[in-house]
């Protein structure tokens, strides 16, 4: 961009700092968006065979530990 007077040189300033806030606005959507969709866990076929497990206050009281 040329900017030939000093008018224009203050008006082609503001315009490139508004491009540049503009086009980190648009980055920071993009980066968003890619993101979310990459979101999801991707787990290994060991673990999706692993069992579960009892959670929470329903399972039995844990073995005492005995020393041998």
């Amino acid at each position: 961009m040329l900017c030939l007077t000093l008018t224009n040189a203050k008006v082609c300033e503001k315009i490139v700092r508004l491009g540049r806030r503009l086009l980190a606005v648009v980055s920071f959507i993009v980066n968003t968006m890619n993101y979310e969709r990459s979101n999801k866990m991707i787990y290994t076929q060991e673990v999706e065979n692993m069992c579960p497990v009892a959670q929470g206050v329903h399972h039995g009281a844990a073995p005492v530990p005995t020393e041998a």
